[in-house]
Formats: structure tokens, sequence, C-alpha cells
């Protein structure tokens, strides 16, 4: 809470916090509907609980950890209020409250007893002359040290781990999934729509058929790949993507009084910075690494186990166990295949070539020259699947490392084979086929753009379109015209523009990336540019800008008619939230009801044991804000079409008996059966696109009446 400095500050002073004047001290959630009284109960709860552990949960150390701590506090790398107190005349607690000490067990060191918790106020500047007061929690540095090491952190048992029975079929927005784990249909969608849902259960029902058609594809681990992942973690990490496990080393502070300069202290301020940031991002992802790859040995002896599906309030489809599923990066979606193996029959061998090509990143040309790049490589796919640890690690260096090194292992079996066997041969590897920028692929669709959909590949190419290096070169002849302007920004820049540059922002600007945005995705790029390492970020930081803003002007000049399109869209979220005071709403494909949970925040106070706390209300009651309201819209239209693609693809492939898997638009199949999937996937687009693409003989432009909005919400056609 803010405190005010002396009077006339017009803020109340109750039991010694301040009490903000911007606090609506009249507003009472508990009348709302969407608030229960069970919230409030459940704040006390939680309160009294931390209460409970700071009382009664201690840490035991021996005195030279205590003294090596002391000296910290001496020399001012801790602070003493940053540990907890000794535990002094404190009745004894069971030993479920004692975490060990690290002392190995028969020395003569005299054991000591502190609280492994603290709880205190502390005081941070706040707007003007005001001090805000914030709790805390602290942790004992025995405690913190234990943590920050994965070897004794196992990260205990997640609660949403895969299944080893089928989920439950989803038969309503609460039935389906885990057994014993109740979970709505929809994660993170507003009461409202919610009720919305139940009301639509006939409508709903092919969502439900997509997601249980998801959620009964077996899976197994890949045990080879995790031997691998596991030994070279166990090395240290550093590797075909796994992040460093040792920490980076911080150089002493240099000194002012023993003759560093200024200069030198800010320099060394900023690499212990980065150093530091890097640290806990490592010891993070760390953490998920280590976590993951216990759940994998844990399922390595199932034959096979599942993954029950959710959408999120858009419709788009996630597995609901976290740490390890097929969405995951590519250590994680390496050590997944099929339970279930197929034989290769005529086409898939073609495919597995065609799969480890795509994987190392030389998927931008004909299918038959991906076959011949990889099988000029047949000397490395040999080394890699037979000597993955000792050999050359070719597969360590591409760009996504284990999965190609599952699939050299799965081409490296088949080779082995008499060519009359490999047809027999059967593969459990899920072969991927990626959409191309489906975003800007739905936007083309829509607005009948011909030049904009070659570019994303509706339409039939030998050499596929590549919509970021289309971008790349209109953003680089910029560059280099602004460069003999005199320009200083694209001077530093002219001659260094990538596809990798531009890529991520083109990828994300039709899900409503902001120049800000953009600027940051351009930055980290250039940042990791060779020919400008070394520079500083602000002469980066202008260059990122001056291109982000080059690049979003490019992308309208490419896709003209997908820049209109999302205007269009924003446009109409702007009319019916002006006119209505309702949240953007719409029905999917597949009949799902869209409503966009956007509204104002209202904050409100619960007193619980240990302090005041001052809690946000965003519910259906509050009024809606506009301007998210609006900016979401079109990306969130987008992605509803997208996932009505995806999920009406697995029905159709459920049907057929083809196993199907899907990371939003990458779609999993086995080798053997990816030219039906594929048939399947252009088969199934959304009827309201599909019909004015194929069908209709003079394409008009989308209307409100192709975004199937609920009665009586738009006035304005």
């Amino acid at each position: 809470e803010d405190e005010g400095e002396g009077e006339g500050e017009g803020e109340e002073v109750v039991d010694g916090m301040g009490i903000s004047d911007s606090l609506d001290l009249t507003y009472d959630p508990w009348q709302a509907d969407v608030l229960k009284p069970s919230n409030e109960l459940e704040i006390k709860a939680a309160s009294f609980l931390i209460y409970v552990l700071l009382r009664h949960c201690r840490v035991e150390l021996g005195e030279a950890e205590d003294a090596m701590f002391a000296a910290m506090v001496e020399r001012g790398e801790l602070r003493e209020a940053d540990i907890p107190l000794p535990v002094k005349d404190a009745p004894a607690v069971p030993s479920y409250f004692m975490l060990p000490s690290s002392v190995s067990g028969g020395t003569s060191e005299k054991m000591l007893m502190a609280y492994a918790f603290g709880h205190r106020v502390v005081k941070m500047p706040g707007k003007g002359a005001r001090v805000k007061q914030l709790g805390q929690l602290i942790a004992h540095p025995v405690l913190f040290d234990r943590l920050l090491n994965p070897e004794d952190w196992k990260g205990g048992q997640a609660r949403f781990t895969p299944m080893l029975v089928k989920p439950l079929p989803w038969l309503g927005v609460k039935n389906g999934g885990f057994l014993c784990l109740p979970r709505g249909v929809a994660r993170f969608a507003p009461r409202e729509m919610n009720d919305r849902m139940e009301e639509a259960r006939e409508e709903m029902q092919r969502v439900y058929q997509g997601l249980n058609s998801l959620s009964q594809t077996p899976w197994q681990v890949d045990t080879s790949v995790l031997q691998v992942q596991r030994h070279l973690w166990n090395l240290g990490g550093n590797t075909a993507g796994l992040v460093q496990r040792e920490k980076g080393e911080i150089s002493p502070k240099p000194d002012l009084t023993k003759g560093a300069t200024e200069e030198e202290l800010k320099a060394w301020k900023k690499v212990a910075f980065l150093t530091i940031k890097a640290n806990r991002e490592n010891h993070s992802i760390g953490c998920d690494t280590e976590n993951r790859l216990l759940q994998a040995e844990e399922l390595v002896a199932e034959s096979e186990f599942y993954f029950p599906h959710n959408v999120d309030f858009r419709g788009r489809a996630y597995p609901m166990p976290p740490n390890l599923n097929h969405l995951g990066a590519d250590s994680t979606r390496a050590l997944l295949r099929f339970a279930r193996a197929r034989p290769l029959g005529e086409k898939g061998e073609i495919w597995l070539w065609i799969h480890l090509s795509n994987l190392c990143g030389h998927d931008k040309v004909a299918m038959q020259d991906r076959i011949e790049w990889a099988q000029a490589r047949y000397r490395d796919i040999e080394d890699s699947a037979r000597n993955p640890i000792d050999g050359d690690r070719w597969w360590s260096k591409q760009d996504a490392p284990f999965q190609v090194l599952a699939a050299c292992q799965e081409l490296e079996k088949v080779l082995r084979l008499p060519k009359a066997r490999r047809k027999a041969f059967e593969s459990s590897l899920p072969i991927h086929q990626d959409g191309s920028c489906n975003g800007l692929q739905h936007y083309s669709a829509l607005g009948r753009d011909q030049k904009g959909g070659e570019q994303v590949n509706l339409t039939l190419s030998a050499v596929p379109g590549d919509v970021y290096t289309a971008v790349m070169k209109v953003v680089a002849a910029k560059v280099a015209v602004e460069a003999k302007n005199g320009e200083a920004k694209a001077q530093l820049v002219d001659g260094h523009i990538t596809r990798k540059m531009v890529k991520q922002t083109v990828m994300t600007s039709v899900y409503g990336v902001t120049l800000i945005g953009a600027s940051a995705q351009i930055l980290q790029r250039l940042r990791d540019t060779p020919a400008l390492a070394g520079l500083e970020d602000n002469l980066l930081r202008p260059a990122s800008g001056f291109l982000a803003k080059l690049t979003l002007q490019s992308l309208g000049e490419v896709f003209q008619s997908a820049t209109a399109s999302q205007n269009w869209l924003t446009e109409v979220a702007r009319i019916m939230c002006k006119e209505t005071g309702c949240p953007m709403q719409w029905v999917t494909p597949l009949g799902m009801p869209i409503i966009q949970p956007y509204r104002k925040e209202r904050g409100f106070q619960v007193v619980t044991h240990l302090q005041k706390v001052t809690l946000n209300s965003s519910g259906g009651h509050l009024p809606i804000d506009s301007l998210k309201q609006k900016v979401a819209f079109p990306p969130n239209f987008i992605h509803s079409l997208d996932a009505s693609h995806m999920l009406l693809t697995a029905i159709e492939c459920s049907r057929q008996n083809i196993e199907f898997a899907a990371v939003h638009d990458s779609y999993w199949t086995h080798a053997a059966t990816v030219d039906e999937m594929n048939g399947i996937l252009r088969d199934k687009v959304p009827p309201h696109t599909h019909a004015h693409t194929h069908t209709s003989p003079s394409p008009q432009p989308i209307t409100t009446r192709s975004l199937r909005l609920p009665p009586n919400t738009l006035s304005t056609a």
C-alpha cells in the first residue's frame, strides 16, 4: 500500500499502512456474481497456511554454514534482513517440517536451527513523495541454495501428467479429460462464454469430437533419444539446444578506492547484470529440463500413454499435461513418438528423407531437391545414428537437433534393410507438415489475394513460396536506399538483413504484434548478428525500431489484401464495442461460441492474517476494455479459424484410422499416411473461406455475415 509523507496527501492511514486514494473503497466485489465469498475465504486460508509455514518450517545448518552467511553479510553480499531468524525456545516440530543439513552424518560440528521462511514489510519508492510498502516472503539462503541445485531438487510430482489410460471423452463443458482432476473444456474462458457453450451443447459436438480424436492418440518415449539427452544433460548441457548447467562466474567488483575507474565499474555492472540474468534464465530452463527428463524416464516402460486435450477461449487445442507434451521445444518433441507403428509402404521412405531435410532448415526448395540434399548426407546420418555422443555430432548443429537425431536413427534402421524389405519397415516416427505462416494463409484466403496466396503456398507450385524471404528482400532494398541517402541507422544494418531477422515479426504481425514488440524481436536478432557483435544497445535499439517500421510497411505492400482485411476486422470490433458496450463475440465454423474476456480491472482489498492485500477483479460485471477488444479481435478471429481447420482434420483422420497430432499449424502423422493426411487437410478448410476460395465464380470480400456474429450485437453492416 502507498503511504504518504505528512498530511494533506489525501490518504487514510490504517494500522500503519497507507491506502491509496486511487483505490475504490466503496466497491464490494462480493456483491458481484463473478466473485463469491469463497474467493475471500481461499485467500485468507492461503494466508493462514503461509503463516503456519513461517511458524513451523525450519532448516538445519552447521556452524560453518552459519559463519559463512554471517561473513557474507559483513561483505555486503547479503543483508541481515535476507536471513530468517534463528529458532530459540520454540517447541519441537514433526520431521516433515524440517530440511535436514547437507553436512554428512558423524561430524562433530554443532548443528543450529533456523526458520526456513520469513515475512517482512519493505518500503519501495512510489509516485512523487510517496513510499510504497510491500509484504515479502523470504527463504533462508540454505533453502534457496538447495532449490537452485537441480541435483537436489527433483521438481516434486507434477499434478498434470500424461495418462496411462485413455482420457475421458468430452461430453460437455465440464465432462472430459482427466479421470480425477476435473478441468473445463475451455481454459481462460469467461463465465458468460461457458454458459453460452452449455446452451450450444449440440453445436459444440464437433469441437468435442476433435478434442477426443487428439486425446485418443497413443504415445511412447523414444528411449534412444532420451538416453542421449540425459547423458548430455548430466555432462553439463550447453549443446544441441540444452542450456548450460554451470553458473556463469562474475569477476570481482572493481574498487574505486584502489584505482578502478567509473567506466570500469559501469562495465562490470553491465556484465554482472547480464550474467545474473543468464544464470537465472538457465536455472529456470534447467529445472524444466530435469522435470521433463524425469517424467520421460518414468514413462519409458509404458507401452502407451495419452495426452488429454482442451482448448483456450479462441478454440485452439492444447495438451493438458504442461511439462512433457509434443507442443514443447525441440528437445521435448524428440522424446515422443507414436505408440503404434505402420509399415512405410510405397512413399514412406521418401517422406522420411523430406522430413529430415525440413528439420535441417532445407525446406524452401522442390521436394526432389530436399530428397537429394538429405541423401547426399548419408555418412552424416549414419554417424549421427550410430555414434550420437562420440561421433562428429552433425545432428547437434542443425536447426532442430534432437528431432534430427530421431530422424537419423529411423532412417539408419531403414537403410540397413535390403530395398525389397524397406516398405515393410514399421515406423512410429511422427512426420510433420507445417503451414506456411498460417495467419497470412487465412487472410489471403478470406481476401482472395492471389499474389499473397502464392507467397504462402495457397496455390500449386513446384518450389514453395517463402513469405519471409519476400519481405526480407523488400526491406533490404529500402534499407539500401536509405543508407545511400545518409540515414545512419540504415548504414549500420545495410548488408546485414537476413530472413531470420524479419521472420518473427512477419509471423506475429497477423496476431497483433505492435511496433514496440517488433522492435524488441529485431533487436535480439541484431544482437545475434556476428558483424554487429560488440555494439552497444544504444546503437542497436534505434536501428531495430527503424527496421521494425520498415518490416511492417513492407509486409503491407506484399500482402495488401491481408492488411486491408485486418483493418476491416479491427473496424468491425470498434463499431460493435462502441455501439453495444458488449465484448466482441462470434461463432466458429465448428459452432463454438467465442466471447473475448477483456474487461477493465477494478481494485479491492482483502484483509489477511499477515497483511492487507490489494487484488484486481476483471469479471463479467465490469465494463469492457474497448481498446483490447478492438486490437485483439483480428488475431483471435484468425486463431479460431485455424483451430477449426485443425480439429476438422483431426476428426476426419480419426474416421479414416490415420494417426494424427498437431502443434497448431503443424500436423503430424506416420510416414505412410502423409499423403492421405495432406488430402484431408486441404479438403477441411473452414467452410466460409473454402466456399469463397474454391467454388464462388465471383469472389466477394468477407462481410459481417461470414463472421456469424450472435444476433442483435451489431447494427452496422
